[in-house]
């Protein structure tokens, strides 16, 4: 039992450091592109690593807002002319590149090159 417990903690670990790979990767690129930057400097590894968080959170969101989407639960059902109301309960918003950046605006505009 324990062993199964291990493999399962080692595959979700391996899933997550996938996970995280990719969204560090989507931070730099974010940040690279933002501030027109071919390479980061050392100055916003911190903020990397915080956007990198917030993407995961925000994949998370996102996926949690297509579950709820697609399960459409029935709220109540009338005989008498056929009323169906669906359950439309408050989706998680999702947040674009620009709304992800806005709490780094600040840090980020000491970094960024203007581009002609």
């Amino acid at each position: 039992m324990e062993q199964k417990a291990l493999e399962l903690a080692i595959n979700r670990c391996a899933d997550l450091e996938g996970d995280i790979s990719q969204a560090a990767e989507e931070a730099e690129e974010m940040i690279l592109h933002h501030c027109n930057l071919d390479v980061l400097p050392a100055g916003l590894y911190n903020t990397l690593a915080k956007l990198a968080r917030d993407i995961m959170e925000q994949e998370r969101t996102a996926r949690r807002a297509e579950e709820m989407r697609q399960d459409g639960s029935v709220k109540s059902i009338r005989m008498g002319d056929t009323t169906i109301d669906l359950d439309t309960q408050q989706l998680p918003a999702v947040l674009t590149e620009r709304e992800l950046l806005a709490p780094y605006a600040a840090k980020l505009a000491r970094f960024r090159r203007f581009q002609w």
